[in-house]
């Protein structure tokens, strides 16, 4: 084997090891980054079954107050709005 051949091997075992130690150190901050990720989109989800179980709820009242074919809408300002099979705004 030669000195330069050696020296190669030498090489790149050291850069082999240092590739290792900063994948070490900086692989914990990247995965924190895909945490946030999951946490948004759990957001997202819950934000979505409220307002699922809130539409539903409405719909349960316009159906009770003005009977089955109700249908409902929500104004800008939030308020409910339920249009009974007659056609009327209540």
């Amino acid at each position: 084997m030669t000195i330069i051949r050696f020296v190669n091997i030498v090489l790149t075992i050291l850069l082999t090891l240092v590739f290792a130690w900063v994948l070490g150190v900086y692989a914990p901050s990247l995965d924190a980054q895909t945490y946030d990720r999951d946490s948004d989109l759990g957001d997202a989800q819950r934000a979505a079954k409220k307002a699922m179980r809130r539409d539903l709820a409405a719909a349960k009242i316009c159906r009770e107050e003005f009977g089955a074919g109700t249908t409902f809408l929500w104004t800008e300002r939030g308020d409910l709005v339920c249009t009974p099979k007659n056609g009327g705004r209540q």
